[in-house]
């Protein structure tokens, strides 16, 4: 298990994410909420860019299918887990 700085002073040797109780899964999730967000505010605003920067300041890298996927998440109007129009769930 990698140490973690616990003063000032003390020298951080391990990654922010690993010492963020968050998962890669939540980040991605809330990183799709903000473009969201964003998007619903500004409709004018490069959506694949913004998601592009996001990612990239959180320091996530995905694979081309998953940005693809999360892009699609971000661009839609209704969350995954929500359930369809006009169903009875």
């Amino acid at each position: 298990m990698t140490e973690h700085a616990d003063g000032p002073g003390q020298e951080l040797d391990a990654p922010i994410m690993e010492q963020n109780d968050r998962t890669v899964d939540e980040a991605l999730g809330g990183i799709v909420a903000q473009t969201r967000a964003d998007l619903a505010r500004s409709p004018d605003v490069q959506v694949r860019e913004l998601l592009r920067q996001r990612l990239r300041d959180a320091g996530i890298v995905v694979a081309d299918d998953d940005f693809e996927a999360l892009l699609g998440r971000a661009s839609s109007t209704v969350e995954p887990s929500d359930p369809a129009p006009g169903s009875s769930d």
